[in-house]
């Protein structure tokens, strides 16, 4: 058995500023203003449309990612239905040799862990006495020696699934167009999202900032500079 704790991944093959130019072109076909194109006149087409709401004009790009996150938060994930997802399949994927489980935020332990593989997870907790986190790991360890055990009686593994839990790792990649990025990110940022969805969102929303802050500065200062002020 391991733990890790969530992570993800943009994954992008253009430049920012070739999306961004590919939108000012298809959005100024609306306004037939493309003569108004120069090098660096993007930047302003993109904050004016973003004001007044023209976002149906950003659907012209799209960013991958890559998530690894539990089965609970996958399953918010594919919900938001304009987008394209591939994900690890537990039917297919036999997990005898470790079942792997992510740690949830709110067990997230801080304080004491600062590497991302958490197999020493079991004596620290012994050594500090978390019990919330003992409670997770017994619910993991018997979720694996359960799946192993019907494993060793001939059951496939797209049977033996069925007694896997939530807190099961998944690997899953996701393309979303950049409006539907922003849609992503009010749902999933906001205050009322699950704590595991929302630890991935900012993280996400983090990274595509970095790589196209003109698209996402708004939602950067009200979900990340604001909460973390």
């Amino acid at each position: 058995m391991r733990i890790v704790l969530p992570q993800t991944r943009l994954d992008v093959g253009e430049s920012a500023e070739s999306m961004l130019k590919r939108i000012e072109r298809m959005g100024r076909k609306a306004y037939k203003s493309e003569d108004k194109i120069d090098p660096e006149s993007y930047r302003k087409f993109i904050l004016g449309i973003l004001a007044r709401g023209h976002e149906s004009v950003v659907e012209h790009a799209v960013i991958s990612a890559s998530v690894i996150c539990d089965r609970g938060v996958s399953h918010e994930l594919v919900r938001h239905r304009l987008a394209s997802y591939t994900q690890e399949s537990t039917r297919f994927c036999n997990y005898s040799g470790g079942v792997i489980f992510c740690l949830p935020v709110e067990l997230h332990p801080y304080k004491v862990f600062s590497k991302e593989n958490l197999d020493g997870l079991m004596d620290v907790v012994l050594n500090t006495g978390e019990h919330d986190v003992c409670l997770f790991l017994e619910d993991c360890d018997m979720c694996e020696r359960n799946y192993n055990r019907k494993l060793a009686i001939g059951w496939t593994p797209q049977r033996a699934r069925g007694c896997l839990i939530n807190w099961l790792k998944t690997d899953i990649g996701m393309t979303l167009n950049l409006r539907e990025w922003r849609h992503f990110f009010r749902m999933r940022c906001a205050k009322s999202a699950h704590p595991d969805m929302r630890f991935v969102a900012k993280s996400l929303l983090k990274q595509v900032y970095d790589f196209m802050p003109v698209m996402f500065e708004d939602q950067y200062r009200k979900f990340i500079m604001e909460v973390e002020a």
